[in-house]
């Protein structure tokens, strides 16, 4: 085959690529792996990417049948700033060139060869398993992947912690699945009862594939259908499919981290409110530590308050809570409680306190919301520690 001829609109070429992009590594080693593959038969255009670890399949169809099968594997950033400049209702003819590979795109007004590279050195695809694990609308699994990837562990090089690297799923036949994400320090779970699960499975997607993954997920209730098979699993999407290898180590039991019973001392407050106050008052923390001290008293009410003794920077706000329990206090990672704060999905939380040094629950307020469960270990304070004003 000398050359091949096809024509395509902009705006679909742009469509398949976009998904493929999000995992395109424009340093890889291996010049193939920046580099998308065309693949064009009948009335069907793939095009898929893959940086060994992820991968993504698009497919789409073509008004007319191609003159013959071709394949392609064409730098993914140059082509798709090509496309960029060109209108997304313009037909335009690529020409697929064997020898050496490359594609040449003509418009109306110019042509443009991009080099390729020899599409038999791409990574062969793995095939996914027949029975699914479970489907889910599209939308909840974006939310869920948002709502718990902020507490996954970054420390990848770590082999203790490189279990904690993804989001773990939980799958139950007859209840649903669970989202999981902690790097020991903070825990989220987040229930998706509207999942049809078909077989019972626990695995744990990478944070790295996961990124990608809640990008490329439609924010409309598409049905997207989840298949297992390790070192694998396969996010089908319809016309995109994503592949991804798993963390295979064992995830600890995060179960033990969760109080037996609710703890009776507790405050509920508007989420945003009490995101605010804690924005505010990280702009005053000792940036060492970036800690947020709660002063929690039944007469009082709750107070957030910080400051940095080396600048003379203080301050502190009451919330618009009403707290019953013991009284304590309570110190929190500034960045820690604004991640959770604002990725929480509710919009009044409720917050529960077993004692200084024990795991601080938060929940929805709303017994009907969503039933998301967080986690958040306090910094152990001592003595010494400063001591907020009383008001007079």
């Amino acid at each position: 085959m000398e050359s091949v001829k096809i024509p395509f609109t902009v705006g679909l070429l742009e469509d398949a690529l976009t998904p493929a992009e999000k995992v395109i590594s424009r340093t890889a080693l291996l010049p193939v792996l920046r580099c998308v593959l065309l693949k064009v038969e009948g009335q069907q255009l793939e095009i898929v990417s893959s940086n060994l670890e992820q991968t993504v399949r698009t497919k789409a169809s073509l008004q007319q049948p191609a003159p013959a099968s071709v394949v392609a594997a064409i730098p993914a950033k140059t082509l798709a700033q090509l496309l960029n400049t060109l209108p997304s209702d313009l037909t335009v003819e690529l020409e697929f060139h064997s020898t050496p590979p490359s594609v040449t795109i003509h418009t109306p007004t110019g042509k443009y060869t991009l080099g390729g590279e020899n599409p038999g050195e791409f990574p062969e695809l793995p095939t996914p398993p027949e029975t699914p694990v479970f489907k889910v609308p599209s939308a909840i699994l974006k939310e869920g992947i948002e709502s718990t990837l902020y507490a996954v562990s970054k420390d990848e090089d770590n082999p203790q912690t490189r279990p904690l690297t993804g989001i773990r799923f939980e799958v139950v036949p007859g209840e649903g699945v669970w989202l999981v994400g902690s790097d020991a320090h903070r825990l989220v779970r987040f229930p998706m009862p509207e999942a049809e699960a078909m077989a019972q499975s626990e695995f744990t997607i990478p944070r790295k594939a996961c990124q990608p993954l809640r990008q490329i997920l439609p924010a409309q209730d598409l049905p997207v259908t989840v298949y297992v098979q390790n070192p694998y699993a396969f996010i089908d999407m319809g016309p995109v499919q994503f592949i991804t290898q798993l963390i295979e180590e064992p995830y600890p039991d995060y179960r033990v981290a969760i109080p037996e019973q609710t703890p009776s001392n507790q405050f509920t407050a508007s989420t945003d409110e009490l995101l605010k106050i804690v924005k505010r008052l990280s702009l005053f923390t000792d940036k060492t530590g970036g800690l947020i001290y709660i002063d929690l008293d039944p007469e009082r009410g709750v107070t957030f308050w910080a400051e940095d003794p080396e600048l003379n920077n203080k301050a502190e706000e009451r919330a618009p809570a009403a707290y019953s329990g013991e009284q304590m206090r309570v110190a929190l990672d500034s960045k820690f409680l604004t991640e959770l704060l604002n990725e929480f999905p509710a919009e009044s939380s409720t917050f529960y306190f077993q004692a200084p040094n024990m795991p601080v629950m938060v929940t929805p307020a709303d017994a009907t919301a969503r039933n998301v469960f967080a986690l958040v270990m306090p910094v152990s304070i001592g003595e010494s520690e400063p001591a907020v004003e009383e008001e007079s």
